[in-house]
């Protein structure tokens, strides 16, 4: 009889790891997801397709199964749904545990100047990022690695490492946990602090720090907002005294077709009218 699995999340992770398990012989019986690319997945290999966001436990307590994988899932899975799969629920984490335990951890790994980073897979247990770590693969930062960047490069690295796990999953084992020598760290907050700048790579804050925020969406905060706290949306705020604020208080004028007119702009005063200049030639009637 092959060992039986449920997945829930998205992103390519979770589909290159079920064909993974495909291969091996391990049956998916479900998938809980609203990623378009997983329900694709799904219909094309015949895996029923679940509501994420739905009733876990009724659907999960249907069927006795093996492992419960959660591959990027931004859902906390409650101790009754962990404690349905007969062998553990497992959960891909993209950074080092319990140093980097909660989310956007590449953006906070560039922010305090790692030199290396690693995918995690480790059991999941009632507190978030708080079970034994199963595997572990740790790769070097690169200089000019971004937030984004190093995401891509952990979920790699973690659909790779994920391949040292199936040979278990056949099997109903688990590896040996990881002795990761590391106190344990409360969870990170959302973001980093804003207001970091780049200005002096020598800071305290490493070379790549400038660089941590630059993920999808997000960017530092200006220094004098600092004290916000919070990062904004990507996008430059237009000049208060520029020409699309201009355009907002009227300042142009329409004079006539295909032609703008300039006026009151705030930076450039109004020209006066040029006397006009006589001809050296007398123009008297004679």
């Amino acid at each position: 009889m092959p060992t039986t699995c449920f997945l829930i999340g998205g992103t390519r992770v979770l589909t290159r790891c079920a064909a993974q398990l495909l291969d091996a012989g391990v049956r998916v019986e479900g998938v809980f997801s609203d990623d378009p690319a997983v329900a694709a997945f799904a219909a094309e290999h015949g895996i029923a397709l679940h509501d994420p966001h739905g009733d876990l436990t009724a659907t999960l307590s249907r069927q006795p199964f093996d492992y419960l994988f959660s591959m990027v899932n931004f859902r906390i899975l409650r101790t009754e749904v962990l404690a349905l799969p007969r062998i553990a629920a497992i959960n891909f984490h993209d950074g080092p545990l319990p140093r980097y335990s909660g989310s956007h951890v590449p953006a906070w790994a560039l922010y305090e100047g790692a030199t290396r980073h690693a995918a995690t897979w480790h059991r999941m247990a009632e507190a978030v990022d708080a079970g034994s770590v199963l595997l572990e693969r740790w790769f070097p930062v690169r200089d000019h690695s971004t937030a984004l960047s190093l995401t891509y490069e952990t979920a790699e690295t973690g659909i790779e490492l994920f391949g040292d796990l199936v040979p278990h999953v056949v099997a109903r084992t688990l590896p040996e946990p990881v002795d990761t020598g590391r106190p344990g760290a409360p969870l990170l907050p959302p973001v980093p602090p804003a207001g970091l700048r780049r200005s002096d790579p020598r800071r305290h804050h490493g070379r790549r720090g400038g660089t941590a925020l630059q993920g999808p969406g997000l960017r530092l905060l200006p220094q004098s907002a600092r004290s916000a706290g919070t990062p904004h949306r990507a996008g430059r705020r237009p000049h208060p005294s520029g020409p699309a604020a201009a355009a907002r208080r009227g300042a142009y004028r329409h004079r006539r077709p295909g032609r703008h007119h300039l006026r009151d702009h705030p930076r450039r005063a109004r020209r006066r009218p040029r006397p006009q200049r006589l001809s050296s030639r007398s123009t008297a009637p004679r």
